[in-house]
């Protein structure tokens, strides 16, 4: 008997397959039945969840990934690996986990919730919590472990006084405008919108500006500078730019002037203030509208990296025009959930 090479479509997954009228032919199971040979391993080894899903479902099984609903209509008592689709009930985000996984949960087993709410919800629960503080309790009357802890947060804290860049890392975030801003074909980190205005403002006055990368004692604490910056002529000098916010300048000024005089890393402290900069025309007006079109020219003039997008985006429409857009967000937002 001649055997013939045929192509036909899976009957099952509709995937286009090539093969002989002989493996058909001596099939095991599915003779001469037109299926691919990966809808015949699912059926294989997936007979207890076909037996037990109607057949007007068996396409879910084929495509690997059935609802949620029809597996926990039908499904319930079969162990299997095939995925399952569902919107989480808490978060509403789109997931997929096996069914194996959510049947062998021992908390909220077949509940249609993602694995973070799922911790949220066990982390959470009143005795759970009490289990914690308890172990948390013993694990503290450690001496070791309370030794460890205690140098750990000691180091920390050092740290945070005299490495600047570990601070700048590890410090609480504000809403404060930062980020950073190409000058000069060099990325300079600004921690404020006074501070963005300065480096755009005297970018053509000095040849090197850098973020100082040294902490000066001052009394029990550490002060960090602003910016490191050398002139044409070479004179090198500490910058400190301030907004409103004038927390302890004259006793961080005089440490800053006592540094200097003691390392000769610098020739002089410069401290810009708000009055300052007006004076030196660097700024030019108070207020949030006045600092914002200066932020949008510099935008237009180079590259800023804004930490947060929303200062992106005030910076390429305006503060006005932001505004405007932020209330009608909330308006249809307003109107959708009535």
């Amino acid at each position: 008997m001649k055997y013939i090479r045929i192509t036909y479509d899976c009957e099952k997954c509709g995937v286009s397959c090539t093969t002989t009228t002989h493996n058909l032919k001596y099939r095991d199971r599915h003779k001469n039945e037109h299926i691919c040979q990966k809808c015949l391993i699912k059926l294989e080894k997936s007979n207890a969840v076909f037996e037990a899903v109607p057949v007007e479902f068996h396409h879910q099984i084929f495509s690997g990934c059935i609802d949620y609903k029809i597996a926990t209509k039908y499904l319930r008592g079969i162990s299997s690996k095939i995925l399952v689709k569902f919107g989480c009930s808490i978060c509403n985000c789109e997931c997929c986990i096996r069914w194996s996984k959510l049947a062998d949960r021992k908390h909220h087993r077949y509940d249609n919730i993602c694995l973070k709410c799922l911790d949220n919800l066990i982390q959470n629960e009143p005795a759970k919590l009490e289990l914690n503080r308890n172990n948390s309790k013993l694990l503290w009357q450690n001496k070791d472990y309370r030794i460890q802890c205690l140098r750990a947060f000691d180091l920390h804290n050092k740290t945070m006084q005299t490495d600047p860049e570990y601070a700048n890392k590890y410090r609480r975030r504000s809403r404060s405008v930062e980020g950073t801003v190409l000058i000069n074909g060099h990325k300079i980190r600004f921690d404020s919108a006074y501070e963005l205005i300065f480096l755009w403002g005297v970018r053509d006055r000095y040849c090197k500006i850098r973020r100082c990368n040294f902490a000066i004692a001052y009394g029990n604490h550490f002060y960090h500078p602003d910016f490191f910056v050398v002139d044409k002529n070479g004179e090198r000098t500490i910058i400190e730019v301030k907004g409103f916010y004038k927390s302890n300048v004259a006793e961080k000024q005089a440490a800053a002037n006592s540094y200097i005089a003691e390392t000769g890393i610098a020739d002089s402290y410069i401290l810009y203030d708000t009055e300052r900069l007006l004076i030196e025309c660097i700024l030019r007006g108070l207020g949030g509208g006045h600092m914002w079109k200066q932020i949008g020219e510099i935008n237009n003039a180079t590259t800023i990296a804004f930490t947060d997008p929303k200062h992106q985006r005030i910076a390429s429409i305006g503060i006005s025009r932001f505004r405007r857009e932020t209330k009608n967000k909330k308006n249809i937002e307003a109107s959708l959930h009535r």
